[in-house]
């Protein structure tokens, strides 16, 4: 998923547009897959996030 984000007339801060990139995984299987692909979308994205299942717990997350 990729998205932006800019900053609208009445904000007091001005900033350039920004890109963001959502990387969407359903099993954990697929995490190793979803982290590089992450890493990949950062050379034209300002932020990558990867969202997992929220059954996930803390032990598969650091293996």
């Amino acid at each position: 998923m990729i998205g932006a984000l800019k900053a609208r007339a009445q904000d007091i801060f001005k900033f350039g547009p920004q890109i963001f990139t959502v990387e969407i995984k359903v099993g954990l299987c697929q995490s190793v897959v979803a982290f590089g692909r992450a890493v990949a979308h950062r050379l034209f994205s300002y932020k990558s996030y990867i969202v997992v299942p929220h059954t996930t717990t803390c032990d598969d997350i650091t293996d």
